[in-house]
Order: C-alpha cells, then structure tokens, then sequence
C-alpha cells in the first residue's frame, strides 16, 4: 500500500490505458476482456468493472457472444484522458476552498488560493488536451513488455 495519496487513483490510470491499447484496434477491434487483461496485466475483475463504467458513458462499447468483446466507441483522436478520467468519477480538486470558497474567509484576497485555482485550471486544460491517440498501446510492444516482466518473477 503506498503512503502517498495519488492525485490520480490506480483505476483511472488502468482506464486510461485501457482505451489506448483500445484506440490502437480502432475502428474495428474488438478484443475480449481477457485479451486486454492480460496485454495489459490488470486483473480480470477490474478490467470488467472499468470497461463496464466506460461503456455506460459512451467511451467503450461492446459486443456479447462467441466473437464478442469491446472496443473503443469513439475516434481516439476525440477522447481525451479527461472524458476517460470523467466517466470513471474524476473530482479531484488542488484544494477544498477551489470548490468551496464558502469555507475560508481568506478567498478573495488569499494569493494561496488563487495558486491552487490556477494549477488546477492549468492541469483540467491539459487533461481535455491530451488526446488517447497519443498514447496507443500496440499488441506487439504490450506482448513483449509482459514477457519481459514474466522472466523477472
């Protein structure tokens, strides 16, 4: 367990990885669960569960049966890390008082507050700028990176 409090939490990351390995398949690639699981060593339930979230807001969609599986349900070049990061319930904020400025009487005139706000305006503005097609997984690369961690263990 690790002693840091991620701004980013595991899941979102898996998310967001999930869609680029997706998003290299575009348009027509459907993979099974296990397939992406398994390229991209996540566990089988977690891959379900987020694919579940992504498919709910229209990032992911799927395809039941014998040849079923999901695939990206957009142009990756349309989905940016925060339409993934928002659909897996991203509300993080720098500071409560971004959200809340009710809370401290300081606001208006606290040069502490207004850095934090101009940080979090500054990382939500690269999040919708970052596109998941700058961040495609190819099968092959993910193949060779999971044989390299296997022959460590």
């Amino acid at each position: 367990m690790s002693k840091y409090n991620s701004f980013i939490k595991r899941e979102y990351d898996y998310a967001i990885r999930i869609a680029a390995f997706l998003g290299s398949q575009y348009p027509d690639g459907y993979r099974s669960i296990s397939d992406v699981s398994r390229l991209l060593m996540i566990s089988h339930s977690i891959t379900s569960k987020i694919a579940h979230k992504l498919q709910k807001t229209g990032i992911l969609k799927s395809y039941r049966g014998r040849n079923g599986g999901i695939a990206l349900a957009k142009d990756p070049n349309t989905i940016s890390f925060y339409n993934i990061l928002e659909a897996m319930g991203f509300n993080s904020t720098m500071n409560d008082c971004i959200v809340d400025p009710g809370i401290c009487p300081l606001v208006d005139m606290c040069k502490v507050h207004l850095y934090f706000l101009n940080m979090e305006k500054d990382i939500h503005h690269s999040l919708k700028n970052t596109f998941t097609s700058s961040f495609l997984f190819k099968e092959d690369d993910l193949i060779t990176a999971r044989k390299k961690c296997l022959s460590l263990t």
